[in-house]
């Protein structure tokens, strides 16, 4: 087995392999794209992907991190038949969860298509057709997502990251070689569960049992009270997404591609960073009330120092990014700006999708979880009701679809920084608020230079080719030339980076 990383080994095991991961990822995307564009046959596939999310992947985030501090525990202390009934248990209970949402998908799939409201009727047959070709996934998301939690308990990140990069492979050979299959977006992501899963499940085996127990036993009872509570977290989420592509369901073609297209690349930060992939361990290792309190502020400046000029290029530069991607084949000028005007309005989400899941694992950790569940509806509630206003009452389209998540996205955020101070978890806000200025200030910078000194009109490549290395000189400048407490940790985790 593998040697189990640090917390600093972690963070940058994430960003370099989940680096590698959407470089894979945007491959795919990039051969989709071309071959078929903003059109109904996407609007499908990632509407039926937001149902699998909704009905299917919520579960899978409560698997991935209801037994974690447990195992953690379990681990340290070695206790080896606590491990065993644990893991097991978990193993048949998801087992059993996942056959019960298939039966629903085999009996019911006509019905399912009904959560797209806005389709045509067509367009609802082949969204119900297409959930065949998913039912392996659906089989096994949950095991694969349980899985990667044992990896991510015993700190075998690695190995963790590694799978993800092979389920991307997956789908992108798939792609490849078959796109003029109709129906190998499907099955391909069904393959790219299947394979990883079946790898995994032998690779755990090595080192420990991974077989099925009793899915009541006491270890597994004890957590069970937290289940309802974690589906309603962990699932607002997907929530949040079906909602964009529901209200999108009743706009023109390739509005629901566009809006998944600019989630796409807004995430690319977040998930490349993925402070919730490491933080729950890391908090979950500390007992001492300053420790946490101090990873929690850490963890905020390492978010905020990847947040601002992440936003700053989202906002400004980002339609070259996209135009060098995509625009080619079947996806056009049209199609490049739709996707860049989502993607502004996005762009201010990237904060909240950084922190808000790390913080939601805190409140987990210390078995908080009613205090963010009141926060959760209304967030949801806030959700709707903003799409609902920006698309009819507003007639904002797609944008104005865009406007409600993002807005309803830094309220909950807002909402769930307030809460910590019930877990007596202080945030240093005066140090946040200079730390973001000052980024903002430095930052700023680009966008002076971009207008004012690089001529306009230049091709997309070379704007990029100008401005990628200006905010690689702004950057470390930001955090050299910085006073504050940013300055040492930044420095502490170059020094990691370059191995002294």
């Amino acid at each position: 087995m593998l040697q189990k990383q640090d917390g600093l080994s972690a963070a940058l095991s994430t960003l370099i392999f989940k680096s590698l991961l959407f470089f894979f990822a945007f491959l795919k995307h990039i051969i989709i794209a071309g071959a078929i564009g903003l059109t109904v046959k996407l609007d499908i596939f990632y509407m039926s992907i937001a149902i699998i999310g909704v009905l299917v992947s919520s579960w899978s985030h409560v698997f991935d991190v209801i037994a974690i501090p447990k195992l953690v525990n379990y681990i340290k202390l070695e206790k080896k038949i606590e491990i065993e009934n644990l893991v097991g248990g978990f193993l048949s209970l998801s087992l059993i969860i996942s056959g019960l949402i298939l039966a629903i998908f085999l009996i019911f799939p006509d019905i399912i298509a009904y959560m797209a409201f806005g389709f045509s009727e067509e367009m609802k047959n082949k969204l119900s057709d297409s959930f065949f070709w998913l039912l392996p996934a659906i089989l096994l998301f949950l095991p694969l997502s349980l899985a990667g939690s044992i990896l991510k308990a015993k700190r075998e990140f690695i190995i963790y990251y590694l799978y993800e990069i092979l389920a991307s492979i997956i789908v992108l050979l798939s792609i490849y070689f078959y796109l003029n299959n109709s129906n190998v977006l499907y099955w391909s992501y069904s393959l790219s569960i299947t394979i990883p899963f079946l790898i995994i499940f032998v690779y755990i085996n090595t080192s420990q049992i991974f077989w099925f127990k009793n899915p009541f036993n006491k270890e597994i009872l004890n957590l069970l009270t937290l289940v309802p509570l974690l589906f309603l977290l962990h699932g607002s989420n997907y929530l949040f997404i079906f909602s964009d592509r529901f209200f999108a369901s009743f706009l023109g073609s390739g509005d629901i591609s566009a809006i998944a297209y600019a989630t796409t690349i807004i995430i690319i930060i977040p998930s490349v960073v993925g402070v919730p992939y490491y933080f729950l361990t890391l908090y979950s290792d500390e007992s001492e009330l300053s420790n946490k309190t101090r990873k929690v502020n850490d963890m905020m400046s390492l978010v905020i120092f990847f947040s601002i000029p992440s936003i700053v290029f989202m906002l400004f530069f980002s339609d070259n990014l996209i135009s060098i991607l995509f625009e080619r084949g079947k996806f056009t000028g049209k199609d490049t700006l739709k996707v860049f005007s989502i993607l502004q309005v996005f762009s201010v989400m990237i904060i909240p999708l950084l922190l808000q899941r790390a913080i939601d694992q805190i409140f987990q950790v210390e078995n908080k979880l009613h205090i963010i569940v009141y926060r959760t509806i209304f967030g949801l509630t806030l959700n709707i009701t903003l799409n609902y206003i920006a698309l009819y009452h507003l007639k904002l389209g797609v944008i104005g679809i865009a406007l409600a998540t993002s807005i309803a996205s830094i309220v909950v955020l807002v909402l769930s920084l307030i809460s910590l101070h019930k877990l007596k978890l202080k945030i240093f806000w005066y140090r946040h608020l200079k730390w973001i200025s000052w980024l903002i200030f430095c930052n700023f910078s680009i966008i002076l230079f971009d207008h004012l000194i690089i001529v306009k009109n230049l091709p997309n490549i070379i704007e990029l080719i100008i401005v990628i290395p200006l905010f690689l000189i702004i950057i470390p400048l930001s955090f050299i030339f910085y006073k504050g407490h940013e300055r040492g940790l930044i420095e502490i985790v170059l020094k990691r980076m370059i191995g002294r």
